[in-house]
């Protein structure tokens, strides 16, 4: 699960300017993602549901972990091949035979990483209900969608949902 926070400064009580960071730290993925974001939101007035619409344009890195076998797979000849289009000489795999692709590791051994940077762009929709006149549960959905160049494909790509809870008055 992905946790984030994000909070910026209200104009017009429609239009928020802000930022945001977004991270995972699970035992095989860290992604860390931040950026810019705009919320329009409809604000009905005395009304105790409102739409919004925010997108997010930032920047962000994730690590892979997993073994040899994650990242390259050999086919009958012997031959190495890349899974996920990934550049193998960015491939980690530190510890007692040092830094660098596959070092002292045969075929499939060996635990390590992959690290990358890429873009990202969030765009989400979003349904607020007031529970009183100071506070609200918002919920909503969006797509993440990584850069191209992210190395491991758009495996990071994605549908997110989220909860969140609005403290201010109404």
């Amino acid at each position: 699960m992905v946790a984030g926070a994000y909070g910026g400064y209200p104009l017009d009580r429609r239009l928020l300017i802000g930022a945001g960071a977004y991270w995972l730290d699970s035992e095989l993925t860290e992604l860390s993602y931040f950026g810019p974001l705009v919320e329009w939101s409809t604000k009905t007035g005395g009304g105790r549901c409102d739409l919004s619409v925010r997108a997010l344009v930032g920047l962000g890195s994730a690590t892979r972990h997993g073994t040899v076998g994650t990242f390259l797979y050999y086919d009958t000849l012997g031959e190495t091949h890349d899974r996920f289009g990934a550049d193998v000489s960015a491939l980690s795999f530190p510890g007692r035979f040092g830094r660098g692709f596959a070092r002292g590791f045969g075929r499939g051994g060996g635990f390590g990483g992959y690290y990358d940077e890429f873009a990202v762009a969030e765009p989400h929709v979003s349904l607020l209900t007031r529970v009183t006149d100071w506070f609200g549960v918002n919920m909503g959905v969006g797509y993440r969608a990584t850069g191209d160049d992210f190395d491991l494909g758009d495996s990071l790509s994605g549908a997110s949902f989220s909860l969140g809870f609005r403290f201010e008055p109404s």
